[in-house]
């Protein structure tokens, strides 16, 4: 394996603490936060690569085999295509499993010492961000391009995936395509994220009908969001108020177009995804304001608004009064 220089960990440790970024490390910031305050993983430090035992691998195909039959000649299509340019496709589990695999073999020894093969583990809390661990955290198609990957021993790969749901809008697996050949640009890698989710939607039209039956959340409203999906996203704005938030993003979370999203959201939830996002980012700061000493500078970053005027000006709207108004009640209500 090419090693990744050894400034990596010391960038990925300054990106964080500064907070700032170039454009490139915007999708997987959150990834990155993930992996230090949740994961406790160091960019430097990394266990040997995790392949499952077959008694392993045969636990988690087995709940897929419908799933791997139902998505073969798309993993054979979208090989036809990427595979010439010494791409592996990958099917995996919605634990980060690669259940299914095409390949070819001059390649498959060479994919197989970095684990990418049948029965390795790429959870995001086991190998830090990558496209697939990545995409199962954030319920979003993404493309990590070599240095955007948290480890050090990872940055000569790069690796698109996207997720596949069911019936009931949720995440049951994982379409991806990885490399190691460095001679591949970034926007060759950045085109294979198109490929990737459009073979990913191929596979969800051939899930058999009873697919639904995989999860047993009740079905949505008529003409609304499913269930699933609508707890996706409001989980998914809960843990993710003070980064930027686009209805695109939350449309990809729901796993659906932004139209669709957009008045399927309305529906289930009686108001649109941006004054939801702005009611859950004035609760959020209330709750700061309340329970902490916290700045209102800071109070206003964390809750996701631009700057303390932008706060300002939507907290009064909301509550009818300023924010240090409102903390300064609060206190005498005590």
């Amino acid at each position: 394996m090419a090693e990744m220089p050894s400034h990596h960990a010391d960038r990925v440790r300054a990106i964080l603490k500064a907070q700032a970024h170039a454009t490139r490390e915007r999708e997987v910031l959150s990834s990155w936060d993930r992996c230090v305050a949740e994961h406790r993983l160091d960019p430097n430090v990394g266990a040997p690569v995790r392949i499952l035992t077959t008694a392993e691998l045969k636990d988690h195909r087995g709940p897929l085999e419908e799933l791997i039959r139902a998505g073969s000649d798309e993993l054979d299509r979208l090989h036809s295509v990427v595979g010439q340019l010494r791409y592996i496709v990958l099917l995996c589990d919605e634990r980060g499993v690669v259940v299914d695999y095409r390949a070819h073999g001059a390649d498959a020894h060479e994919f197989m010492r970095w684990g990418i093969t049948l029965g390795g583990l790429w959870s995001e809390d086991v190998e830090g961000t990558n496209a697939i661990g990545t995409a199962i955290a954030e319920h979003r198609g993404i493309t990590v391009h070599r240095a955007q990957h948290f480890r050090a021993r990872h940055v000569s790969l790069s690796c698109s995936a996207a997720p596949i749901l069911d019936g009931n809008g949720r995440l049951v697996a994982v379409l991806d395509v990885s490399s190691f050949d460095p001679t591949l640009s970034e926007g060759a890698h950045a085109l294979t994220g198109a490929l990737v989710k459009a073979s990913a939607r191929a596979i969800e039209a051939r899930l058999p009908a009873p697919a639904a039956s995989w999860s047993s959340e009740p079905s949505p409203h008529r003409g609304g969001l499913p269930s699933g999906a609508l707890r996706r996203v409001r989980q998914y704005i809960d843990s993710h108020l003070g980064e930027r938030l686009s209805v695109e993003r939350l449309a990809a979370v729901a796993g659906l177009s932004v139209f669709h999203f957009a008045r399927a959201f309305k529906q289930s939830q009686g108001t649109t995804p941006h004054d939801y996002l702005l009611e859950r980012r004035i609760a959020h700061a209330r709750t700061l304001l309340d329970g902490t000493q916290t700045s209102l500078s800071e109070i206003a970053l964390m809750s996701g608004f631009a700057d303390q005027s932008h706060f300002t000006r939507h907290f009064r709207k909301r509550v009818g009064l300023p924010p240090s108004a409102f903390r300064r009640s609060q206190r005498c209500a005590e």
